[in-house]
């Protein structure tokens, strides 16, 4: 092995260190250019030594940097600063946009309750026992007529007035 060869070996391995170091140590990208350097007068010395050499030592690097850097990214949340600098996914309570009364609010689906205002087409419902704001789907129900809770949408309970005057569900 010749004198260049093994430097250009070094530089290639050194460099290849250098840019997983950049990844954990934010230093405005001195440590990429450093790395950068390195990498180039390793290919440059490979060429040196012939362009198959070189060939190779570029098709490494070609290959390798996005390799380290991908590796680097893998391990990068598992440190102390990639725990301040990556976000954390939220948790699936703070992803659920319905609140606890819209949770209670879809267990009224199906329930059989009766008008206490005339739904124009919203008003009073009385629906297990408690008084719910309702709405219809689109016709106009009277006062003290039986309907049916067919859907929930957030705050939204949308009744429909039911043809037989039985309770059952």
């Amino acid at each position: 092995m010749t004198t260049p060869l093994i430097w250009a070996i070094g530089l290639l391995v050194l460099g290849l260190v250098v840019v997983f170091v950049e990844v954990f140590i934010p230093t405005g990208g001195l440590l990429g250019i450093l790395a950068g350097v390195m990498l180039l007068t390793s290919v440059g010395l490979a060429f040196s030594e012939g362009l198959g050499t070189g060939l190779i030592f570029l098709t490494i690097i070609i290959v390798s940097v996005p390799s380290v850097i991908g590796l680097g990214m893998h391990y990068l949340p598992q440190t102390a600063i990639g725990r301040k600098l990556i976000l954390m996914p939220p948790n699936p309570e703070e992803v659920d946009p319905a609140t606890e009364r819209d949770r209670e609010l879809q267990h009224l689906v199906g329930q059989v309750g009766r008008t206490l205002t005339p739904l124009l087409p919203s008003g009073i419902s009385e629906i297990d026992g408690r008084r719910v704001d309702t709405t219809t789907e689109g016709m106009s129900i009277d006062a003290g007529v039986i309907v049916r809770v067919v859907a929930v949408s957030g705050h939204r309970v949308v009744v429909r007035k039911l043809e037989s005057p039985e309770l059952s569900a």
